[in-house]
């Protein structure tokens, strides 16, 4: 009984110090700017336009209106409005009877923008990267030279789904959110409210804002890189 109470203890203890290390890791690394860098790396590491786009793709993620589509169709649209010849293509699960659908919200987000309505096709079938980027070809034939709108961290998965599926010429288009560019700090002392005891952190941006980014930074990069070892693993990239 009392070396079986002892292995009982080892297990629970060992159980215990798993855990904490799980979840003293994701902390501290949200302490260090290397979160950053690496979801930087999975939007730049195949960005940028070379040349001209034909076709501007803009891969949709989540419903409309959200942060992420939203963001994503003020980019094509940017991009759209300043290459006036391409096509726009709105890869988006939706049904497209419906006025009220993501797609087509984002369609009309486009042409609240400046794009032409004649301008702008849909992909509303494909459910994942994959299958969008077979959709896509079959659509353009995948000679044309394309731009691809996504989120950063999206975008190196993105790239290499539709090379492999025969695209020849693609540049990504990140969409990057853009910091704002007033400071933020405040004094403390000047706001009222308890002031005895309690820690002042209007100056302390690094508590405020930079250790929850990196911990959301994190959470994105870790999800993308097990998608990116699916994706090999299936032969997709």
């Amino acid at each position: 009984m009392k070396k079986s109470g002892r292995l009982i203890h080892r297990v629970v203890f060992t159980i215990l110090v798993i855990i904490s290390f799980t979840a003293l890791v994701p902390i501290l690394l949200a302490l260090t700017p290397l979160p950053f860098y690496l979801h930087q790396q999975l939007g730049t590491s195949k960005s940028g336009l070379e040349i001209k786009p034909q076709v501007i793709i803009l891969l949709g993620g989540g419903g409309m209106p959200s942060e992420s589509n939203l963001i994503r169709a003020w980019y094509a649209a940017r991009l759209g409005n300043h290459y006036q010849d391409a096509d726009l293509i709105i890869a988006l699960p939706s049904d497209l009877s419906n006025q009220e659908s993501s797609a087509q919200q984002i369609k009309n987000e486009l042409i609240i923008r400046g794009i032409q309505e004649e301008r702008i096709q849909f992909e509303p079938i494909g459910t994942n990267t994959r299958s969008q980027a077979l959709r896509l070809f079959e659509m353009t034939g995948g000679s044309l030279p394309a731009a691809v709108v996504t989120s950063p961290e999206h975008m190196k998965r993105s790239l290499l789904t539709l090379k492999k599926v025969g695209f020849d010429e693609l540049w990504g288009v990140p969409a990057f959110e853009n910091p704002n560019d007033v400071p933020l700090e405040f004094a403390d002392e000047n706001l009222g409210g308890n002031q005895a005891g309690i820690p002042r952190i209007g100056r302390k941006l690094g508590i405020r804002y930079h250790f929850w980014t990196q911990l959301h930074y994190e959470r994105l990069v870790v999800r993308e890189y097990l998608a990116l070892i699916y994706y090999k693993l299936k032969g997709w990239l």
